[in-house]
């Protein structure tokens, strides 16, 4: 949030500053551990070592013990439905009651209908802003799951595979507000001068997330399947690699990609703080959301946080029917 404002107020210095100093943060935290358990290869060092022979006792004692008890579980339950679904439920619920008039005060101004589709005049900026989240998370995606396979074709078994995985992780713990600022530096008039803030380079940056987040599913995915024999099986039956990657690898992958393709759909479809730094004019529904609360229009705000829940899930359930 530090990164957005400085951006705000023209002060690039000290955004990047701070933008620099988390990727090097990150990068320092992720590298390291990742080339260390590659090194040490952990699950051979712990098989038959003290360490395992004590989690073993551990979880033999522990599991002689009763199930949790239903009460036990019915206060899990609770608590997990605080947290997870309430603040969604939650927002509904309010939209709801906000519908013809606010509920305090009883004004018509205060209301949902009267914001969105009355003289406040919500309803073209909220079609516009679903229009361009729906073509920055789709487009960013589809691009993403490409670059992914194609990534994963090229480095997969080499001793390229380790470092570029390690590399990708950075994206996925750098807040995306320092993803935004680089692109908008490197891109922008300070730069490259390629692409002003627009939605195009809104789907750049939204790129840069979606890719990592792909890559690494489908890499998870083709560890735990193991697909080498099947892949060997269709060589000694005359099929070429592309046609052995199209007809074998990636149909064992499928279920990896799929959801790896939803949880990049969804975080591009969230993401706010890199995309307020970079998309112009071209308003997504999540910054609508955040302009409206600060401007006062809560009603409004309410049922655009609405609408993109509704999006969302519908998204989610069409994606995994495919």
């Amino acid at each position: 949030m530090a990164i957005v404002r400085l951006v705000g107020a023209l002060r690039f210095g000290l955004a990047s500053l701070l933008a620099s100093l988390m990727v090097a943060t990150a990068t320092g935290l992720v590298l390291p551990v990742e080339l260390a358990s590659k090194r040490m290869e952990l699950g051979k060092e712990v098989k038959d070592s003290k360490l395992e022979r004590a989690l073993v006792a551990l979880e033999s004692k522990l599991s002689s013990r009763p199930p949790f008890s239903a009460s036990f579980k019915a206060t899990l339950a609770a608590i997990l439905l605080l947290i997870v679904l309430a603040p969604v439920l939650f927002v509904v619920k309010v939209t709801a009651e906000y519908w013809s008039c606010d509920p305090y005060t009883g004004r018509v101004e205060g209301g949902v209908l009267y914001q969105v589709f009355g003289p406040s005049g919500y309803s073209p900026l909220i079609a516009r802003a679903a229009l361009n989240s729906f073509l920055v998370a789709g487009l960013s995606t589809l691009i993403g799951t490409y670059l992914s396979i194609l990534l994963f074709t090229a480095v997969r078994g080499s001793k390229l595979a380790n470092p570029v995985r390690a590399l990708l992780r950075v994206p996925l713990i750098v807040p995306t507000s320092a993803t935004g600022l680089s692109s908008l530096l490197l891109y922008g008039e300070r730069g490259l001068n390629l692409v002003q803030p627009s939605i195009w380079l809104t789907i750049l940056v939204h790129i840069a997330f979606t890719t990592p987040i792909i890559f690494e599913t489908m890499m998870s995915a083709y560890e735990s399947v193991k697909p080498e024999t099947f892949e060997a099986v269709a060589r000694t039956l005359g099929a070429t690699p592309y046609d052995t990657l199209e007809t074998v690898t990636l149909p064992l992958l499928k279920r990896g990609i799929v959801a790896g393709v939803v949880l990049a759909f969804l975080s591009s479809l969230g993401e706010t703080g890199a995309t307020m730094m970079v998309m112009g004019s071209d308003t997504t529904l999540t910054v609508l959301v955040v302009n409206m609360a600060e401007s006062m229009a809560i009603p409004a705000a309410l049922f655009t946080s609405t609408l993109l829940l509704a999006y969302a899930l519908v998204v989610l359930l069409l994606i995994t029917r495919i």
